[in-house]
């Protein structure tokens, strides 16, 4: 199991309450897992990040933190197994520039190390487990799904297909961790996404508060209403939908072992709640 070598912050608004939190990020103990702590509260607000809890908001006796996906994505794909992550302000996760791409910058320059059991004067490690099916799994709802098919390598696949929006349009992503380039490169720069449609419903549902231009791609017929934000024009929809899969999956992690099963996971038009 590994943890961050030394803790970094970052601060900035909220997607949808457009409240203003910061974020520490902050070595944990092996078997810790990791973990939200709202400050000023402590300790007795301790908000593990686990699957039990309800799509990407986490509630315990009252506290929450809201929007986490980001922030578990680039924490799993890059190895970070326990931490205890601070969260002082709002309640919701900064967006920032709509990826992961601010988390795993921070996660590459802070670097990783070994995670140490509580009171070890020794420095014994422990293990890193990961869940194996042996059986193909998938949940569906329509035509959206999620599957994993049972396999000796960890893949991810994410399928979209949008027709109301041509320059979403069908399109596919792979990514394989231990083969393809590191998450830092293809997969955490990619935004968030809507169409045009989609913001108007959500600002009429009292939403996106903090919405920014430089805070998602926003499809507009057959264009980007900011053409210049795209960082992977041909697939950068499905490549953030990585982002919100591992993000997601992510919550299957306990006591610091990997949340992401081994196998091949395919999703196709998958939001939060499948």
């Amino acid at each position: 199991q590994q943890t961050v070598k030394r803790s970094f912050t970052l601060g900035g608004i909220g997607l949808h309450s457009g409240e203003y939190a910061a974020i520490r990020v902050r070595p944990a103990f092996a078997g810790e897992g990791r973990y939200f702590v709202r400050v000023p509260l402590g300790e007795r607000r301790k908000i593990p990040a686990r699957s039990y809890l309800h799509l990407s908001n986490l509630n315990v006796f009252g506290a929450s933190v809201h929007s986490v996906e980001a922030l578990l994505s680039a924490l799993e794909c890059c190895g970070v197994d326990n931490a205890r992550i601070e969260m002082e302000g709002g309640e919701e996760v900064p967006v920032a520039d709509g990826s992961a791409i601010g988390w795993a910058i921070n996660i590459v320059v802070a670097g990783l190390q070994p995670a140490h059991a509580v009171g070890d004067a020794k420095g014994r490690t422990e293990k890193r487990r990961a869940l194996k099916p042996t059986q193909a799994v998938t949940v569906q709802e329509g035509d959206a799904f999620v599957s994993l098919y049972p396999s000796n390598t960890l893949k991810i696949s994410c399928g979209v297909d949008c027709p109301a929006a041509p320059i979403i349009g069908r399109q596919w992503k792979s990514w394989v961790p231990d083969q393809d380039e590191h998450y830092r490169w293809i997969i955490a720069p990619a935004r968030t996404f809507y169409t045009s449609l989609e913001v108007y419903n959500l600002r009429s549902r009292g939403l996106i508060k903090g919405g920014t231009i430089g805070a998602a791609l926003i499809a507009y017929g057959s264009d980007w209403y900011e053409d210049g934000m795209a960082r992977f024009y041909e697939d950068e929809p499905a490549r953030h939908k990585i982002v919100d899969l591992t993000g997601d999956l992510a919550l299957l992690s306990g006591e610091g072992s990997q949340g992401l099963p081994i196998g091949h996971i395919v999703a196709y038009n998958a939001d939060h709640a499948l």
